[in-house]
Formats: structure tokens, sequence, C-alpha cells
């Protein structure tokens, strides 16, 4: 890695600190002569107990060129702090053997580890930041929903969305129709087809995949409710998916000087973009998380109304009513949350007791539609076993 780095740049380096493991990769950092610091992510292999996506699959080389090509079109079209890539491959015809991606190391430490390091002050900037920097995001507008990549020349285009559950044998998990998406009911019914596809796959070995089914069938009924019309095929914005204190650094003087972690990046709808972070939002939390992580409570507390404003001063200028989106952007971010994903689908009872007033009432609505035509019908047509289910016409 040494010696491709310094045939790289021109210039000796060597290795400046201990390496680390990420989520997705190895990450090695490399000084060179002149002080400058460079980082080389080196994909993980795939393991049985620690499943990443095999080098020679079609979505490893999708997942990194979303990455590369967001991470070049953000770093060219907004004034947010993203890393330089100096020289990639995604095969294995090299030097190393493997794929690798060459990039500029940037300096300060992740948010998440700073809280206690930087005054009221220095926090409540970094929370303007933040926020100014999901505002500027908004300016980059694309046709559909999908994720990003660079053609020929000046080209960009927006291809399917990805995969983000990878199997056991290192491929992705839920195939089917991931777009690109000219409307927001297209993209969500598609992600909620995915989901039940993947429930179809496993109805054998899981005795409760016809009322995990209708479970989700229930939050597809929800989408009238949470999806402003205004906004349903339009606009579609380039998005950090998990711009958060984890990947987030700030410097000592709390100055946020880099943004990590862009493998998920897409464009998505307006609504998915214009919201409060998570761990902004960590008050609303069930109180089982909150008692478990009082300091995130009390930071999303005190800061929370800091990135409001900062959203709001922003979005003067902007045709949108960035209030409204704001003020909901709780729900519509648990409904598609519920949406995308099996294990959260816990949210749907205060979904439906924020609908109709009544968080009981999805659950009796579920045990009604079990034993209806229509349940077991559309279960037949999915391939998903009814036990004791009469014939009904598909």
């Amino acid at each position: 890695m040494v010696d491709l780095a310094t045939s790289v740049r021109g210039i000796p380096c060597h290795l400046s600190r201990r390496p680390v493991f990420g989520d997705h990769d190895w990450i090695i950092f490399l000084g060179f002569k002149d002080g400058i610091e460079w980082v080389a992510r080196i994909p993980l292999r795939h393991h049985q107990d620690f499943p990443q996506l095999q080098f020679e699959t079609p979505e490893f080389r999708d997942k990194y060129e979303c990455m590369i090509s967001t991470m070049e079109y953000v770093g060219a079209h907004t004034t947010l702090p993203v890393a330089r890539i100096h020289r990639y491959d995604l095969t294995c015809d090299n030097v190393l053997m493997r794929p690798y991606v060459l990039m500029d190391c940037l300096p300060g430490r992740p948010l998440a580890t700073m809280m206690n390091e930087l005054s009221k002050e220095q926090l409540e900037g970094v929370v303007r930041q933040w926020a100014e920097y999901t505002m500027e995001m908004c300016k980059l507008r694309f046709p559909a929903i999908g994720t990003l990549r660079k053609g020929e020349g000046e080209e960009w285009m927006v291809k399917p969305l990805l995969s983000t559950t990878v199997k056991s044998d290192g491929t992705v998990e839920g195939k089917g129709n991931r777009g690109p998406f000219r409307s927001v009911a297209d993209y969500i019914l598609a992600m909620s087809n995915l989901k039940k596809s993947t429930m179809a796959t496993t109805t054998t070995s899981d005795p409760h995949a016809y009322g995990n089914f209708l479970r989700s069938s229930l939050l597809e009924s929800l989408i009238p409710f949470f999806v402003l019309p205004e906004y349903l095929n339009s606009p579609f914005v380039l998005s950090h998916r998990t711009f958060d204190i984890h990947s987030i650094l700030v410097d000592s003087s709390g100055r946020l000087t880099g943004i990590l972690s862009w493998h998920n990046a897409a464009v998505l709808p307006l609504q998915s973009h214009i919201r409060i972070p998570d761990s902004l939002n960590f008050e609303f939390m069930p109180p089982v998380e909150r008692a478990q992580n009082p300091r995130l409570c009390s930071f999303s507390r005190r800061n929370r109304p800091h990135f409001e404003k900062a959203m709001v001063e922003m979005g003067t200028s902007m045709e949108w009513n960035i209030e409204e989106l704001i003020d909901r952007s709780l729900m519509f971010g648990l409904f598609e949350k519920a949406v995308l994903n099996a294990s959260d689908e816990r949210f749907l009872p205060a979904l439906w007791e924020h609908v109709f007033g009544n968080a009981l009432g999805a659950e009796e609505f579920r045990g009604a539609m079990k034993k209806g035509d229509w349940g077991i019908a559309m279960a037949d047509r999915w391939g998903i076993e009814v036990e004791n289910a009469p014939n009904v016409s598909k």
C-alpha cells in the first residue's frame, strides 16, 4: 500500500497511524514526506459470520461506484467538506490483488466522541453547520429517485437504488424493482414489495410470515396520510442517509471538518431529506431507549431547536414550506423506516395512532384481515402459506 501511494503521488510515504476496521472497509492511514495524509479504504472480504459483498459481484461494484460518484459530485457542486479521491480500482487485478480507494484524510474526530469536549457554544455552532449543509444538498436535484453514477464526460445518471442487506453467501437480499422511480408512491410500494418478497422466501421457516405480510400491507395503506401530495412527483434531491453524529468530523475548535459514510447516499424524496437527524430526535424515542443513553437524550433536547432554526433560516430562499416539512418529518421518517425494514415495523402502532387516534386499531384490523378473503388471496398470490385457509380465487 505504501509503494502504491508513493507511486500515485510521486512522494515517499509511510504508515502514519494504526489501521482501523470500519463497517465496510479496512482503513489505512498514509503520511507523506510533505505532511499531507491520505487514507486507503480496502473493502473487507466476505466472511460467513460478518457478511460482506463478494468482490466479483455486480452489487459490489455498484456499491463503490455509487459512493465514489456521489463524493465526486458533492465535492464539485457544494461547499460540504468531502474527501477528494485520488485513485481507485474496484477489481483485484492490481498490485494489492484486491479493490482499493485512495483519498484525502479529513481532519477531526466523529462528533459522537467529541460531545463532552466541546463547549455549549461550540456544539451549537456544529449543529448549525450540520443543518446548513443539509439544506445545501437540497440544491442537488435530479429527475428520479435512485443512486448517482457518473457517465461519459460530465454526464450524471440516476441508477436503481442499492440493497443494504447482505446474505450469508455474500449476495444481496431482496432482488426486484429498485427504480429509478419518478413518484414517491412508486418508491414506497416497490420497497414494500421487496420486503414482502423476502417474507415469501422465508415463509416455510417463519410461522408469523402471514401476519407480517398483512402488517406490511397495512403500512402501505397509510401512504396518503404521510406523503404530501405537492411533493409526490418532485423534487428528488441527493441525500446522505446517515448524516449524523457518527459520520460528522469535528475539530477541537468546534468546526465541522468532514463528512464520512457516503456508502448509502441516494437521490431521495424531499420529505426523506428535510428531517431532523435521529440523534436530535432521540428524546422522542421509547422510554427504554432514552434510559439507556441519557447523554444523547440531553444532547437532543438542547440542540434540536438550533438545528430546526438553522434549517428554517436557510429555507427562506427556497420555494417549499420548510417549517411544515420539519413538523411532519418525525412521523414520515418512522413511516419510511417501517416500509424499508421489517424490524422497524414496530412503529406501526405509533403511526396508526397518529392517523386514527387508536394504536390498538392496527392489530384489531390486522386480526380481521387474517380471516378475510382479500388477505388470504393476496398471501396466496405472493406464495405465503396461510394455515387452514379456504380456497380463494386469485
